[in-house]
């Protein structure tokens, strides 16, 4: 597959990739796909449940939280993770 991209949209590629955010113009648009995918899920999610059940149980999220019923996380470590799944999936896709 082949595709055009318009002038600003590949100055928007070129930045992300200067930024050193990401190491090729691959990985912008394979991570623009990735959230894509995500909105996709969630409005699947909306669809299938409804908002107000979406939104209920971020309410009901909140008042555990507000109770201390929350787990700690090391913000540190989650973005480590993150970022190793990040790596990972670009080698699978890569190869």
């Amino acid at each position: 597959m082949t595709i055009t991209l318009t002038d600003e949209q590949a100055e928007v590629v070129r930045r992300r990739v200067a930024s050193g955010k990401y190491r090729s113009e691959f990985d912008v648009v394979d991570e623009a796909l990735r959230a894509l995918v995500d909105d996709e899920m969630f409005d699947a999610a909306v669809e299938s449940v409804g908002i107000e059940t979406l939104r209920a149980n971020v309410q009901a999220g909140l008042a555990e939280l507000d109770r201390g019923e929350g787990v700690p996380w090391d913000s540190a470590e989650f973005l480590a993770s993150a970022k190793q799944r990040h790596a990972e999936r670009a080698k699978k896709a890569h190869a």
